[in-house]
């Protein structure tokens, strides 16, 4: 017993100037991790104002005392994802920036960590429509992804939507689109990358999904562009399926494939089936919340935009062909859900125009020359 205490005073005697060493830093690598917990609370709270706060003094801490630049860089992210979500974007950005060349400098220019923050650029540039700065971001994050020692199929295929969803955007921005020989260019990488994602998903077998969904949908508008409507037929009948098992059956996107689906068959004529699915739609959109209100500016999220579109193309084809009452209906429901889209008051005026409501025409024609001046 002797013999053991002495050998165990003898080795903590050793071990103690090593603990006096390392204490020092081991005691303020936590205090900065403490302060991002702290953070991390207030923003589970909704508290995002004290969320910064606290990140940046992580960050702060975290450079000052122990000089770990992956550390600041982590700190960083927290405060600009909070700034995101704040909807203050052009701070969001900055740091976003100060943290990738931090990683850069930590990890590597083709690392995991790298990669995130790509992923959090190209977000910020596609919510406000950048889709070109968007489209080289996520090619970026692909190439990083493919050449990784350990790629993740699923990540490349999301990333590869995200890449068709930008070069099809990118083609709906070229006005006008006939005089506009770039709009083949990127409907074709849009094409590319959706029909590799797809492959992708099925190798995967994981096509029961909202992802699938959309990649499925952004084809059928392609083949709808190149007049193949039975085939932009057969797709939205898939998109349709899939939607109605996994959302809500009075989600915003199944009354959107409804409502594209009919307008394909009422190209064919196939008129009884088309009314059936148009009535679906508008019992959905009837019970829709406004995507932003009357009266004020507002952003409107890609989403909604192509939910709006939908409805007011529908209109239009429901008008072409005859069917008055319905695209009337189809024009109420789109002005309630966003009212600032010019478009819908510009159509229901030549509607109401056409059936000699020239008050009401009149009306609706002076809101749409009033909201012309602002975006939709």
């Amino acid at each position: 017993m002797t013999l053991k205490r002495k050998w165990g005073s003898t080795i903590i005697r050793a071990l103690l100037p090593l603990l006096l060493i390392f204490q020092p830093c081991y005691c303020q690598d936590f205090k900065w991790q403490k302060l991002m917990d702290i953070g991390h609370a207030a923003r589970k709270q909704g508290n995002f104002e004290k969320a910064e706060e606290y990140y940046q003094l992580a960050a702060d801490t975290a450079e000052k005392t122990i000089s770990n630049e992956g550390a600041v860089a982590v700190c960083l992210i927290a405060k600009a994802d909070v700034c995101f979500d704040e909807e203050k974007y052009a701070t969001a950005d900055r740091l976003y920036h100060q943290a990738l060349n931090l990683s850069q400098k930590v990890h590597g220019a083709n690392s995991k960590q790298v990669s995130e923050i790509l992923q959090k650029q190209a977000s910020l540039e596609y919510k406000h429509r950048n889709y070109l700065e968007a489209e080289k971001l996520y090619k970026r994050i692909v190439e990083i992804e493919e050449n990784s020692s350990n790629p993740n199929q699923a990540v490349i295929v999301l990333l590869l939507t995200k890449l068709g969803n930008c070069a099809r955007y990118q083609g709906d921005q070229r006005f006008p689109p006939s005089k506009d020989p770039l709009i083949n260019t990127k409907y074709a990488d849009a094409e590319k990358h959706f029909a590799l994602a797809l492959k992708g998903k099925e190798s995967l077998r994981d096509l029961e999904n909202e992802e699938t969904a959309k990649a499925l949908e952004a084809l059928a508008f392609l083949y709808g562009r190149e007049e193949k409507l039975k085939d932009e037929e057969k797709l939205l009948r898939q998109v349709l399926s899939i939607r109605e098992k996994t959302l809500n059956p009075n989600d915003a996107a199944v009354a959107k494939t409804l409502a594209n689906l009919s307008n394909v068959l009422l190209e064919q004529k196939k008129s009884q089936e088309a009314e059936r699915l148009i009535n679906r739609a508008l019992a959905i959109w009837r019970r829709l919340p406004p995507f932003r209100a009357a009266g004020k500016g507002g952003y409107i999220s890609q989403e909604n935009l192509d939910c709006v579109i939908t409805m007011n193309n529908t209109g239009v084809k429901l008008l072409n062909h005859g069917k008055n009452a319905s695209a009337e209906s189809v024009f109420d429901s789109l002005i309630h859900v966003d009212p600032q889209y010019n478009l819908g008051y510009e159509n229901r005026s030549i509607l109401r125009r056409k059936r000699g409501d020239i008050k009401g025409a009149n009306d609706d024609k002076t809101m749409a020359d009033r909201l012309r001046v602002r975006p939709s």
